[in-house]
This record gives structure tokens, sequence and C-alpha cells, in this order.
């Protein structure tokens, strides 16, 4: 029984009631006091967050952000969900909301990334929370700190992409799983987290993979405690979501089978190195890519795993739970991998388990250096010291949290605008994936639209089913020289926009656009050519003169019969091929 509020502590009653009740007292006070300071110190630490975010809001659009644009734009939420369908390898709930939002703040560059800056923000108290239910208070503001400094976390929050939404549902997901596995009452979070679940396997595809590690560490934990009643919960759990996600499993069939063909393949000799990225991609680091992040990253693993098999029965159900989060994080980023994922957006749904596991580790390490004495303290103080100093030199030129363009084309964009009001332009964007950037910052404001090389109609529109099909089919070069030489005989200038990387990605063979160019430069001239950097896209305008060849195309001395033995004939038979004069 506690005293009601505005009463004083109740010194004068005797016996053990007295000391029962006044103990409870100050123990209530106590806990508000320290409950207070800890929100304080998380609200401080949003804040600090907001500071490190607020400036990438100002980099613009990529390619992937533009198609976002174009996506969440259309009139309906129906015409949204088949934009998506046609145009996207993710499920349509970021665009549907984004759509909503885009309806009340309009469409700018700032507006349409608030829904990712605010789902960053907010990640920073859900793993606080997440963290908090497992471990104690300084592991719990461990894994705040990581949310708030985490590079990957600063990216995305500046993204018009779905990523760091899909991270905060499966936050609030993990914090309604771990509820429903350490407290008593565990119906009502299990029904959270598939609720949850499902919507963020609505947002990104990449939650599927932490919902099946997550069920199957789960279910070993339950047998292993002789708890068969949770197998079958956790069963009903995943008809849940299921259930819940069969609108959308035809669209997901299909994405599943055209894949990412312009992702690297893994080999053997790269999957060690590519599972190390996806793990320490979430690590409070400058640069994922550091030779401190590969030992660090081992480092985990070995802990994980000494965890995993040197439990002993003395140990909660909070430590399970811990552990089954660090092998969900080892064994996602092995399986993405293997997938030839290895980006941080795919790794990015596991961020509030992968910072909780951390935190998790960096307290335990504390907790065991404070019971140390003397020398092995400071020694222990030295090499902290010498890994932080030795991380600052290594780390000094990474550029993830630097306020750079997202892309080049911006920048361009006032020179493409003058071109078309000074000549009459055809403009040619290579690879076609730029076709989205050119047409938000040009097209939208000029009406001018683009053709695209390997797609020639619509490139600001991407559409991933049969791409890998359209850059591998033989004749892809020659029908681009051919259209663009039929469609230059209405324009004195040729405009193309080309990205800087001309290197093949994956599958997809890119550097064909190199032939583009070569036979641009013999059969035009080149005027000028401006480049422009960005932290996504760097681009590259080629301007070209037309100038009609004087040689008739069935000359040996043509040019363009000596460039590929063809020729090109367009009209009757007094027609010219265009070639350098």
């Amino acid at each position: 029984m506690q005293p009601q509020r505005g009463r004083e502590v109740p010194h004068s009653l005797p016996g053990p009631i007295g000391k029962r009740r006044r103990l409870q007292y100050l123990c209530s006070a106590r806990r508000k006091r320290f409950d207070t300071g800890n929100a304080l110190a998380v609200s401080l630490l949003v804040a600090i967050g907001a500071v490190l975010r607020a400036p990438l809001l100002h980099g613009g659009f990529w390619r992937d952000e533009a198609s976002t644009y174009y996506e969440v734009t259309a009139h309906t939420v129906r015409a949204v969900v088949g934009m998506v369908a046609r145009g996207e390898l993710n499920p349509p709930g970021f665009f549907v909301v984004e759509h909503g939002w885009a309806m009340l703040s309009g469409s700018g560059e700032i507006a349409m990334k608030l829904p990712s800056f605010a789902c960053s923000l907010a990640l920073i108290p859900v793993t606080y929370a997440l963290a908090g239910s497992l471990l104690s208070q300084r592991g719990a503001m461990l894994a705040a700190v990581c949310a708030t400094v985490s590079p990957t976390s600063i990216l995305f929050a500046a993204q018009a992409r779905p990523y760091a939404m899909a991270a905060l549902l499966v936050g609030l997901a993990m914090a309604a799983y771990a509820a429903a596995l350490t407290r008593v009452g565990w119906r009502r979070p299990l029904v959270a987290s598939t609720v949850l679940f499902a919507g963020a396997l609505y947002t990104h595809y990449t939650a599927a993979l932490v919902i099946g590690l997550l069920s199957c560490g789960t279910a070993v934990i339950l047998a292993r405690g002789g708890q068969r009643s949770g197998i079958v919960s956790i069963a009903f759990a995943l008809a849940g979501i299921a259930a819940l996600f069969v609108p959308w499993i035809p669209a997901f069939v299909r994405d599943a089978r055209i894949g990412l063909p312009w992702s690297p393949r893994t080999t053997a000799g790269t999957f060690l190195a590519a599972t190390s990225d996806n793990v320490t991609s979430l690590m409070p680091l400058a640069s994922h890519h550091s030779q401190l992040g590969i030992v660090l990253a081992a480092a985990l693993v070995g802990f994980g795993g000494a965890a995993l098999f040197g439990r002993r029965r003395s140990q909660s159900r909070r430590h399970d739970v811990i552990v089954v989060f660090g092998c969900c994080v080892i064994a996602g980023a092995a399986i993405e991998a293997l997938s030839s994922m290895r980006e941080p957006r795919f790794m990015f749904v596991f961020a509030a388990c992968a910072w909780t596991w951390f935190a998790a580790l960096i307290d335990g390490a504390i907790a065991a250096v404070a019971r140390w004495k003397g020398p092995a303290r400071m020694a222990a103080a030295a090499l902290t010291a010498g890994l932080i100093l030795g991380l600052i030199p290594k780390e000094r030129d990474a550029r993830l949290i630097v306020p750079l363009a997202e892309s080049g084309v911006p920048a361009l964009a006032p020179t493409l605008e003058d071109l078309g009001r000074r000549h009459r332009t055809l403009y040619v964007v290579a690879p076609d994936y730029i076709g989205p950037t050119f047409g938000y910052y040009v097209g939208e404001s000029t009406g001018v639209r683009a053709v695209g090389f390997a797609r020639w109609r619509d490139p600001q529109l991407f559409r991933p089913a049969g791409y890998l099909a359209l850059w591998t089919a033989p004749g892809l070069v020659h029908s681009a020289e051919r259209r663009i030489a039929f469609a230059m005989q209405s324009y004195d200038r040729l405009c193309l926009l080309r990205d800087r990387d001309e290197r093949d990605s994956g599958l997809v063979p890119f550097s064909r656009t190199t032939e583009l160019i070569m036979w641009l430069r013999v059969h035009y001239r080149e005027v000028r050519s401006t480049s422009a950097f960005g932290r996504e896209e760097s681009v590259t305008m080629d301007e070209f003169a037309s100038k009609r060849c004087t040689v008739p195309p069935t000359s040996a001395h043509c040019p363009c019969q000596a460039l590929n033995g063809r020729g090109l004939r367009y009209g009757g038979p007094a027609s010219r091929v265009m070639s350098v004069c």
C-alpha cells in the first residue's frame, strides 16, 4: 500500500508495517525521478538525432526517390497501388502512406522526405523501449545512442523510400514480441506483434526474413523450455501474418521471380566480406567498410556463439531473447549476402534488434571491466581509447553523414533547360534509370520528355519486368542508333545525360552505353561535356550538334559504313547518313 499523493511520509507508524510503507514511498519517489530522468535523456537523444538528420533533408532526390514521386502522385490509392505493382520491387504500404501525406503537404522534396525523417526519429525511443524490456537502463540507453548516431539511420531518414518506416514497424513488432515472451499476459502482445509484422511486410519484403528467423529462434527457445503450447501460438501468429498478406502474394511471387539482376553477384570468395558488410552497416561507425568494423563483427559473432552454446539454466528468458536477436542479425546478414543483397537498405529492417544486441554485448563488457581492478581496468581503458583514436583517421573521409546532394542532375538542370530554350534538342538518358531524376528536375518544369537507352519510351517510369531481357537483347545498340538517327532529322542538338559509372552491374550489361557513346561521337560533333557529382548519382551531360554527311551512304568513303558496315537509310534514295563532316 503506497501513501496517497500530497500526504507526508508515515514516519510515526510503529513496527514493520511503518517501515514497509516508508520503503514503498521512497522507492516509488525514486522510480519517478529515475523515469523522468530517462525520459529527458531519450528526448535529448531525439533532439540530437534531429540535428544530425536535418541537413540531409536538403540533398534533393535521386532516381529511387524520383520514382517514388511518380508513384505517389497518382490521383487515387488504387492508382498508386497499380503504379507500385508495375514499377517497384516493394509492397505498397509506404507508398500509400506517402500518397496520403503528399495530398496534405504537397510533393516537394523536403515534404516527401518528412515521413522517413519522423520514422527514423521515432525509432530512437522504440529501440530504447525494446532494449529496456530486456536489458538494464544502461543497456537501454546504449541502444538508444546507437539508434541516434547510426550513419545508416541518418542516411535513410532523408530518403523518400520505405526503409525507415519498415525498420520502425519491425522495431515496434519486436517490442511486442519481447513483451509476449517475457511477461505473464502474452496474448495481447502476440496479437499486436502479428499485426505490426504484417504491416512491416506490406512495407518492405525483407521483413519476411525477420519474421522467419525470429519464428525459428522462438520455436527453439520454447522447445528447450518444454512449452509446446507456445509453439502452437507462434504457428497461429504466422498463419495470421500470411492471411493478412494474402492480397499481395501474387505480386510478391512476380517480384521474387524478377529478383535483383542489377545487384552484384556474391561468390564464395566475397561471401564473408558481404556478410561482414551487412552486419557492420548497422553499427554506429562512420563507414561500414572499415577494418575495425570487420574486427568488431567477428567479435560479435564470437560473443553471440558463446552465449548461445554456453547457456546455463539459471539464465533468464530475456537472455534467450537477446541471443535470438543476435542469431537473427548474423543469419539475416548471411542469407542476404547469399542472395546478393549487399546493401544497407536490405539490412536496415534488423536495426532495432541489432542495436539491442550490440548494447547487450557492450553493457556486458562494461560490467565485466567494472569488476576488474588496477592495471587490468587501465589496460581496458587504454585499449578502448586506442580503438577510438585509430578509427578517426580511417573514417575521416567517410561521406555518409556529410550533407551532399543525392544526385548531380539538379546541378545540371539549369543547363539542360537553357539548352532546350536555345535549340531544338533531343534528350537521351543512358542508362534509362536516370530517367526519373531527369523527369522530376527537368521534365516536370519544362514539359520536355526524354527518351532512354535501353527503354526508349517513358524512361521516367521505371519498369523492372523484362529489364534484364531488354539490356541483353542482341540488337539493342543498333535499334537505339536507328531511332536516334531518325529522330535527329527534326532536331539540331542532342543532349546525352549519362551515368558516370558505365560498368556492368550484376547481370545487366550497362557497359553497352559505351557503344552508344562511341557511335554518337563518330556521327555527331561533340560541343561540350559537363559533369556533376552526387552521393548516389553522378552524371555527365554531353551536348552534340547534328551535321549531315555529304558522302552517299553507298560510298566506301562514308565514315558510317566504315563504322558499322551497314549504313543508316531513311526517306528515299537521296537520303544521307548523318556523321561528322
